[in-house]
């Protein structure tokens, strides 16, 4: 077992494991938001966007909670907040601006990868993706 001091461990979570890194353009979370929306509109009962309740099932948190980073999302101007034609319930769309700022994120992961794929040996990278998993895994089982 490795002996790391607090310090070490600080460093990996905040440098080495720092994902945030990844994006470019826009902010994780903002991405993480965006990203949600997105496939929650491609399963929802609205066709063109998707329904807070929804997205508040499927990132598991509570309806204020999503209203208020949805809010944040419509004043840096990346969704659209609207109500059905029975004015009964709020639903969001993405605007053509999060749907660039998604492509070009998407565009930079797949050169990263590219890139990664490229450096690193085929079965090397197979362990790495896997045990990133696992480490994933554990993080979020110690959240809990």
């Amino acid at each position: 077992m490795h002996e790391l001091s607090r310090s070490a461990i600080e460093d990996f979570f905040v440098q080495t494991f720092d994902v945030d890194k990844v994006f470019s353009s826009v902010k994780r979370a903002d991405y993480l938001f965006l990203y949600y929306i997105e496939h929650c509109s491609k399963s929802s009962q609205h066709e063109s966007g998707a329904y807070l309740w929804e997205l508040a099932e499927m990132m598991n948190m509570s309806i204020q909670d999503i209203s208020k980073a949805v809010q944040k999302l419509q004043d840096k101007g990346y969704i659209d907040w609207k109500t059905n034609a029975e004015k009964s319930k709020t639903y969001v769309e993405l605007t053509k601006t999060a749907h660039r700022l998604m492509e070009e994120e998407r565009d930079y992961m797949k050169r990263c990868f590219d890139d990664i794929e490229e450096q690193v040996d085929a079965d090397e990278l197979s362990a790495m993706i896997n045990t990133m998993h696992k480490v994933v895994g554990i993080i979020k089982k110690n959240r809990n």
